[in-house]
C-alpha cells in the first residue's frame, strides 16, 4: 500500500512539473471532465500531421451540437452551436472507407470496438445515425472522431467532422492515452434494419 501512495505522489508530482513546463513553454492545457475519454489533464499541441488513434480537440456539427447542449451530453463554449469543446480520438482519417452498422462502426473492413449505435439515450430519447448504413469515403481533411467509451457522443451519431474542426491535438498528462480495439471483420455497405436498443448509463 505504501509503494502504491508513493508511486501516486511520484506521478502528482511529475504531472504538475509537466503542466508548469508547459505553461513556460506556451503550450495549452486543458482538462477534460467527461467520461468518453481519461478525465484529467492534457497539452494541446498543432493538429498537424495527424493519424488514426491520435487524441484532439475538437467542434462537433452544429446540429449536434445543439442535441447535445439541449440534452446536457456536453457543456457550453466557444464551438458552433454554443458548445463547448470534446476530446475523442481519431477512429479514421482522410481516405478511410467508414458505415455505421447494426453491429457498430466499419472502417476500411474492420469492427471498431464498443461502437454499436444506440437507437436511445438513457432516457430513451431517439439518437440519430449517420448515413443509414451507407459507406462513405472520408474525403481530404475530414475525420472520424470516436470516445473510448460506449456511450459516447461521437461520429456514428452526425458523421465525420472537416479539419478546421479540429482545434488541437491533445497529449494526456500522467498516462497514455486509450487506444483503439478492433474486432472482427465487418462488410461495408448498406445494412437493413435498426440499431441497437436503449444505451443505458450517461451519454457524453
Amino acid at each position: 500500500m505504501q509503494s502504491r501512495r508513493r508511486l501516486l505522489g511520484v506521478s502528482f508530482v511529475a504531472a504538475l512539473f509537466v503542466l508548469a513546463a508547459a505553461r513556460i513553454a506556451g503550450i495549452g492545457i486543458g482538462y477534460n471532465t467527461t467520461a468518453s475519454m481519461p478525465i484529467g489533464w492534457y497539452l494541446l499541441l498543432p493538429s498537424q500531421n495527424l493519424a488514426t488513434g491520435d487524441a484532439v480537440i475538437a467542434c462537433i456539427p452544429e446540429p449536434a451540437a445543439r442535441i447535445a447542449r439541449a440534452r446536457a451530453y456536453i457543456g457550453p463554449g466557444s464551438c458552433p452551436g454554443g458548445a463547448g469543446e470534446v476530446v475523442k480520438l481519431l477512429g479514421a482519417v482522410s481516405g478511410a472507407r467508414v458505415s455505421v452498422t447494426r453491429q457498430g462502426v466499419c472502417i476500411d473492413g474492420r469492427l471498431l470496438a464498443a461502437s454499436r449505435p444506440a437507437a436511445r439515450d438513457p432516457h430513451r430519447r431517439p439518437l440519430p445515425r449517420w448515413n443509414g448504413g451507407l459507406t462513405t469515403h472520408l474525403g481530404p481533411r475530414e475525420y472520424w472522431l470516436t470516445g473510448a467509451d460506449r456511450l459516447s457522443w461521437d461520429s456514428r451519431y452526425w458523421g465525420p467532422v472537416r479539419g478546421e474542426a479540429i482545434r488541437a491535438r491533445a497529449l494526456r498528462v500522467g498516462a497514455p492515452l486509450p487506444s483503439l480495439q478492433w474486432r472482427q471483420r465487418c462488410s461495408l455497405g448498406r445494412h437493413n434494419g435498426s440499431s441497437a436498443g436503449t444505451a443505458s448509463g450517461n451519454i457524453k
